[in-house]
């Protein structure tokens, strides 16, 4: 079985450039969501603002806890490092509510969703929409790989948040790569979405 962890990357790398009349295939993605979905999604949004908002107030209050969960994410803190992560949430916070927000049921050509990829931001780098796929509403609420988590994932990787990338795919790989590379920890999407979810829910040491 394919970990989820690994299949969220796929969805981030999945966003491909295509030219010609196979760029309009994204408009058979472009699917509003249901009430249920839209409830949901909303839901997560709250959920991942708050997140957002507590994590930029644990790293200004740098307490024991707070430092921390910056360095199981991000590596041993100092003020650029600190400085650095804190405003990547804060563009987070402030793009969250200016994405439009799509529910395809079907694959589309720039998408390329594979059964079990949850999101996809799109263009890609430039990202003012979100895609989310049938599996993104069989996430949990809570914990790691959360609604809400996803969220933050996606949108550190457009350029006016971040951008990062994906050179870790889980938990294990991202407190790994705090230790032993944080610069680019701080430049890697799991890293945020662990952050956030870690200060929202606690999540267990994955060693």
């Amino acid at each position: 079985m394919i970990k989820m962890a690994y299949l969220k990357a796929i969805a981030c790398f999945a966003l491909m450039s295509i030219s010609g009349a196979a760029y309009a295939d994204i408009a058979t993605s472009r699917q509003s969501c249901t009430d249920d979905q839209t409830s949901m999604v909303a839901t997560a949004i709250r959920v991942a603002k708050d997140g957002l908002t507590r994590s930029i107030d644990s790293i200004k209050v740098s307490d024991d806890v707070g430092i921390a969960r910056f360095t199981r994410w991000f590596g041993a803190p100092s003020s650029d490092a600190a400085e650095q992560v804190r405003q990547v949430f804060e563009r987070a916070i402030a793009t969250i509510d200016t994405q439009v927000y799509w529910c395809p049921l079907a694959n589309s050509a720039e998408l390329q969703f594979s059964g079990q990829d949850p999101a996809a931001s799109y263009p890609k780098g430039a990202g003012t929409e979100i895609f989310l796929s049938p599996f993104y509403f069989s996430l949990p609420d809570t914990g790691e790989n959360s609604k809400a988590g996803v969220f933050v994932h996606e949108l550190t990787h457009q350029s006016a948040v971040g951008p990062t990338g994906d050179r870790a795919s889980g938990m294990r790989e991202a407190e790994v790569l705090a230790e032993v590379d944080p610069s680019e920890a701080r430049n890697t999407a799991d890293n945020y979405e662990f952050y956030v979810e870690d200060t929202l829910f606690g999540l267990t040491d994955s060693h």
